[in-house]
This record gives structure tokens, sequence and C-alpha cells, in this order.
């Protein structure tokens, strides 16, 4: 087998493994992603996929920020703040052997945005850094229960 044949078949059941377990997600973004965006969207989704049954997949974590990251996403697993679902954006690569990838995650009819850094190390990805409001998760999003209008052209917001 090619090694495009291999990525196109690695893509494929990347593509397909979210319907099978009923996760809304999807990669935006390059169609021919690369072998690392297969490894950082292998990495996301098993680490997500583990936050969605309120579990730390620290596997996924990088072990220099292990104990710290678990312990702090730990706090919002204990307090019910975790998504029942997930979509997971576009892949940024940054420069040498990091990435950041932006998230919403939702519960309920709250949700929460943000990003997930990761890192190579010894070839494979670690996410080492999550930024995502997870307290978001337990609120509605707050209606003015009026209809919206949106700014005349040329006008300014007032503070």
């Amino acid at each position: 087998m090619t090694q495009l044949e291999e990525l196109r078949r690695d893509l494929a059941i990347w593509r397909a493994r979210p319907t099978e377990k009923n996760l809304s997600w999807m990669i935006l973004g390059s169609v021919q992603a690369g072998r690392a965006d297969l490894a950082i969207g292998r990495v996301l989704e098993r680490f997500l996929g583990e936050l969605v049954k309120s579990r730390i997949d620290a596997d996924s974590i990088d072990p220099a920020m292990r104990e710290e990251l678990t312990r702090s996403l730990a706090w919002y697993v204990e307090g019910g703040f975790v998504p029942d679902r997930f979509r997971v954006g576009r892949i940024g690569r940054e420069e040498g052997a990091e990435a950041r990838a932006r998230v919403r995650l939702f519960r309920g009819e709250g949700s929460a945005e943000g990003e997930v850094y990761l890192s190579e190390s010894g070839g494979t990805w670690y996410i080492t850094d999550v930024q995502v409001g997870l307290e978001m998760l337990g609120e509605a999003p707050e209606s003015s229960g009026g209809r919206f209008l949106p700014p005349e052209p040329g006008s300014r917001p007032t503070p």
C-alpha cells in the first residue's frame, strides 16, 4: 500500500469514527490533511470523547503537564461541567511541533468554545493546554427576549 493510499484509508476511518460513536463534531479545513493532522485529530477525538464520558484521558496529555492539567480539569468534571457533545474546528499548525485546534463543547443549551493546544514529542502528539470556559456548559445562553436587529452600517457600539 502506498503512502497516499494509507493516508486516504486513515482519513476515511477517521471521518467515519465519530458517526459510529454518535459524537457530533467535524474537522474544518483542508481535505488533504497530512499525517500530523490525522494524528492530532485522533488525540482530540480520544481526549474529548473521554471528557464527554466524564473522564480525563491522562494518556493524551503531555507528561510534563499531565498532573497540573489533570488536576485542573478534574475540578470541572467533578462539578458536572462536562460536555455531552463536541465539535473540533480548524487545526492550526504552529512553528515546530506545535498545534492548536478550535473546539466548541455543548451541554444541553449551554456551550463553551476555546482552543486546545498540542505538541509533538517522540513522534506522538500530546495535549499541553485546554483553554475552554467549561463553566459555561452549565448555563443556557442569555436571551434578550426581543428580536435581534443587526447594527446599521457605519454605526459604532456604545459602551
